[in-house]
C-alpha cells in the first residue's frame, strides 16, 4: 500500500506530510478524514523536476 504525500526541504530541514481526503462509507464511523491511497507506487513523476517552482 501507497500513501500520496508531499515533501520539501527548506534549508536544512526536510518537512513531509500525508496527503488526505473526506472518508468513505466504511470509515465515515471513525474519523471524517484519510489518507488517500495510492493502486500502486509512483515514484518520482513525468512531471516533477528539480527546476519546477510551484506558486500560490
Amino acid at each position: 500500500m501507497a500513501l500520496a504525500g508531499i515533501w520539501q526541504r527548506w534549508q536544512d530541514v526536510d518537512t513531509v506530510a500525508i496527503v488526505s481526503t473526506g472518508t468513505g462509507p466504511g470509515m465515515a464511523g471513525l474519523h471524517h478524514r484519510e489518507p488517500v491511497i495510492l493502486e500502486q507506487p509512483m515514484g518520482r513523476c513525468g512531471w516533477e523536476s528539480q527546476d519546477m517552482v510551484l506558486r500560490s
